[in-house]
């Protein structure tokens, strides 16, 4: 009975990652103030999306797994993978109630590289690890003696990233750095579609108060002297207050030592 009881509670608190996860593509969505091996700790009991994953699934269409995580605080964290298609926001499922969850989440960190991502947490009292590997290429597999070319799907072309930053700039120059790549409306609209993806270096987000605030190219840790100010979670921002920097500046937080100071409606720290 002893050992039944230890199997069932080792089973309940396992944490296996997705087995097509074997063929990712590349990595997307990535959140720009978490840094790679570090604990994920803050904002705490509010929903965060870690990174995106590409692939094709058997069908060979091309899919996108959101890796959301809700940062542990009153309560553990929870971990979840939800599938959507690529021109979807991970933003948009963390309230929804589908795909993988992993709860009793206590601690996490992950890294994003160049060929390989890995996410290791803690889940109880048991520590796991899910190791990603990125294939640089799409291989076709050979068809099967027999099939007809409509039988064998695959896809017409496939559009893979640059092998280097030089290669890429052949094709397109990498927008300036600072430069405007999101614009949103003091009334939280979208005032220019993102271009983000073509940043050369990432982008970072300037908190204003809306769910999403405008974005520019570049790498800025939030909550730094004379840097933006950091952005707390999603659920925490869904209070029936009006969010404006100039009159409740509640939203965004900074470093000991400094203020968070409004530009219009944008929240920087001095």
């Amino acid at each position: 009975m002893f050992l039944i009881l230890t199997f069932l509670l080792e089973t309940a608190l396992s944490a296996e990652r997705p087995k097509h996860w074997d063929h990712v593509l590349d990595a997307a969505d990535r959140h720009e103030f978490y840094q790679n091996g570090a604990p994920v700790v803050k904002p705490s009991d509010a929903w965060q999306t870690l990174f995106s994953l590409a692939y094709y699934d058997r069908n060979l269409s091309r899919q996108k797994d959101c890796v959301l995580y809700r940062v542990p605080g009153a309560e553990a964290g929870i971990l979840k993978v939800v599938t959507v298609s690529p021109s979807q926001s991970c933003d948009d499922y963390f309230f929804q109630n589908q795909g993988l969850l992993i709860e009793e989440v206590r601690s996490l960190r992950f890294t994003v590289g160049d060929s390989e991502i890995w996410l290791e947490g803690t889940r109880g009292e048991r520590r796991f690890r899910w190791d990603i590997p990125l294939a640089s290429v799409f291989t076709r597999q050979p068809p099967v003696a027999g099939l007809s070319s409509a039988e064998f799907k695959a896809p017409g072309f496939i559009l893979l990233a640059p092998a280097s930053p030089t290669a890429q700039r052949k094709l397109r120059p990498f927008p300036m750095k600072d430069s405007l790549c999101h614009g949103i409306n003091d009334d939280c609209t979208e005032a220019s579609p993102s271009t983000c993806g073509d940043c050369e270096s990432g982008w970072y987000e300037i908190p204003n108060g809306c769910p999403v605030g405008p974005r520019f190219c570049g790498v800025l840790q939030c909550g730094k002297k004379n840097g933006p100010a950091c952005r707390r979670g999603l659920r925490w921002q869904r209070e029936e207050v009006e969010l404006d920097c100039r009159t409740n500046s509640s939203f965004a937080y900074c470093a000991p030592g400094l203020t968070v100071a409004c530009e219009g409606r944008k929240a920087f720290c001095r």
